[in-house]
């Protein structure tokens, strides 16, 4: 086997190093990290008594700040688990492309994906404040407004990645991406 040929990748297949890159992480991370604020503020503070760690939560004496350690920690799993799977959904969408002659480099995929994400996150996270200090929304908002937005934040996503490929090619840009229409659903 030549290691040479198995371990080089491309240098559009990978995020850039400029600051708009590292920009764009931090805000995805951000987004991805505040969308998950009820369930770890409300649930994990709410349970944080009742479970087997509460004794080592209440030994920090503030367990505000604990909850706030945990939710960074989740948040940097549940971004690591983003990126990864960005990378297999820019895999299929690139190979598809490939027999369609455009290239797509990483930096044009993840700045329409993550800005996608972000606009989920930032509106489940809005809808959750409604729904936390409005709690008689929660079912029209949860059954009603939430996957409408997602549908409409993610269908423009897609309508530009099928501009970019031509519309000849949306077959090939919708099936290359059914892996990318499950985001909102795992991570947001």
């Amino acid at each position: 086997m030549n290691f040479f040929y198995a371990n080089t990748r491309s240098a559009g297949s990978k995020m850039p190093d400029t600051w708009q890159a590292w920009l764009l992480r931090i805000a995805t991370f951000v987004a991805i990290t505040a969308s998950l604020w009820q369930v770890l503020v409300q649930d994990i503070y709410n349970m944080l008594y009742f479970t087997e760690y509460g004794t080592l939560f209440s030994a920090v004496g503030n367990t505000q700040v604990v909850v706030a350690i945990v939710g960074l920690i989740v948040g940097a799993i549940v971004y690591a688990l983003y990126t990864a799977y960005c990378r297999f959904a820019y895999t299929a969408l690139q190979r598809q492309l490939f027999f369609c002659d455009k290239p797509l480099t990483m930096w044009q995929y993840r700045r329409v994906a993550d800005v996608a994400m972000i606009g989920v996150c930032v509106a489940k996270t809005a809808l959750s404040l409604i729904w936390y200090f409005e709690p008689l929304y929660s079912t029209l908002l949860s059954s009603i407004f939430d996957p409408l937005v997602t549908a409409a934040i993610m269908g423009c996503a897609l309508l530009y990645f099928i501009r970019y490929a031509g519309k000849g090619n949306a077959l090939f840009v919708t099936t290359a991406l059914a892996v990318w229409y499950c985001m909102p659903a795992l991570f947001a």
